[in-house]
């Protein structure tokens, strides 16, 4: 089933909060694209697995571009990771966020993540500077 990519990771949020909505983001680590494992410095969980075990093209796309935003913002895995959830996190419009977890060790630094501070102005600014310049002209059919 073809899956549209909106033009901004955030372009429809306004509205919705305008409304008093909210919303839920599930598979903020982009089903494991945004880890570790983007960097080359780990493999996937061996518990990991649902769709991505299925049909890896999608995931491997995801890879790659999760591969490109931490060599663009020069991050690690780790840092990765952490990154995705304080974005979601941040967003005035997101109440919830959803991850899958294969072990209690990756439960609990991603819990942790729910206390540190937000990204600064800075950090936001190049997130959103590497989508635009790198993503947002892609379209994509999965």
């Amino acid at each position: 089933m073809p899956r549209a990519r909106t033009s901004s990771p955030r372009s429809r949020t306004p509205a919705r909060r305008g409304r008093g909505l909210r919303a839920i983001v599930f598979r903020p680590l982009g089903g494991g694209a945004l880890t570790a494992q983007a960097t080359g410095r780990a493999t996937r969980h061996p518990l990991a697995g649902g769709q991505i075990t299925r049909d890896p093209k999608p995931f491997e796309q995801d890879l790659a571009r999760a591969r490109e935003l931490a060599t663009a913002l020069g991050l690690d895995g780790a840092e990765l990771s952490r990154l995705a959830y304080r974005f979601a996190l941040d967003h005035p419009g997101i109440t919830t966020v959803l991850g899958g977890f294969s072990d209690e060790a990756q439960l609990e630094e991603m819990a942790s993540i729910a206390d540190a501070p937000g990204l600064t102005e800075e950090e936001r600014s190049r997130v959103l500077g590497v989508w635009r310049s790198n993503f947002d002209a892609q379209q994509e059919v999965r």
